[in-house]
């Protein structure tokens, strides 16, 4: 049995040397949808809040150098805030046309693989792969969760992030305690699939907020929220069968 575990291994690792080496993927048409797509189905103000669009990064130079890494065709960086002030929480949206980035780079820009690289600490006792989004006529695929904290100026920050990532409207099954590895079956399926058929059309959205995202699951805000992203990408139905 060990024989048998150590010889798949050892098939992995060359997939994984051969097409990272040699380049004889696929390369599909980049079919991109139109500019403003996200956002004509996103809504900015939302029951209660209010919101602000987010540099995804604070100097022209590094926003430019970031845009570069991600990638993607069209991105939506924004923060709700409650009306009185008093809560807020960030939303992000990375969307890659058909064709355009291999799931392997896109899924790097996951919290567990960026954030930690910028400080951050995943408490995997706290991760989740298959968050419910429990809110009342809600109909999303369950979320990837992790609770992460930083420290700094003697004070611990902790953000508690719920996230997905679809390829052709499908989640992509990470790691459930953490994504910044994949599964090996994940990523090596994915990779033919690539090979074969040119990068898929993906979506990565991700929550965020200083609190427990649980706690927004009774606000109307929120509802309004997640049935426009279940709208967007995130309905959770098997669309072979549509």
């Amino acid at each position: 049995m060990l024989k048998i575990i150590n010889i798949s291994a050892v098939i992995a690792v060359v997939f994984i040397v051969l097409f990272s080496v040699v380049d004889f993927r696929h390369k599909a048409e980049y079919v991109e949808k139109p500019k403003g797509h996200m956002e004509d189905v996103i809504p900015k103000t939302l029951t209660g809040w209010t919101s602000e669009e987010v540099p995804i990064a604070t100097t022209e130079e590094v926003a430019r150098a970031t845009e570069k890494i991600l990638n993607s065709s069209q991105y939506i960086s924004r923060k709700y805030v409650s009306e009185n002030g008093g809560r807020e929480f960030n939303m992000f949206i990375n969307y890659w046309g058909k064709g355009l980035e291999d799931p392997q780079k896109a899924s790097t820009h996951v919290p567990d693989r960026c954030w930690v690289k910028n400080g951050w600490t995943n408490h995997k006792d706290k991760a989740v792969g298959d968050y419910k989004i429990a809110v009342d006529g809600v109909n999303v695929f369950p979320a990837n969760y992790r609770e992460l904290s930083i420290s700094a100026n003697g004070m611990e920050y902790r953000r508690y992030a719920c996230f997905w990532h679809l390829l052709d409207y499908e989640p992509y099954n990470y790691n459930p305690k953490d994504a910044a590895m994949p599964r090996l079956d994940v990523y090596i399926s994915t990779m033919l699939k690539s090979a074969l058929n040119g990068a898929p059309e993906q979506y990565f959205v991700r929550i965020d907020a200083p609190f427990p995202i649980e706690e927004l699951f009774g606000d109307e805000g929120f509802k309004e929220l997640m049935l426009a992203l279940q709208k967007l990408a995130l309905e959770n139905v098997d669309r072979a069968e549509k």
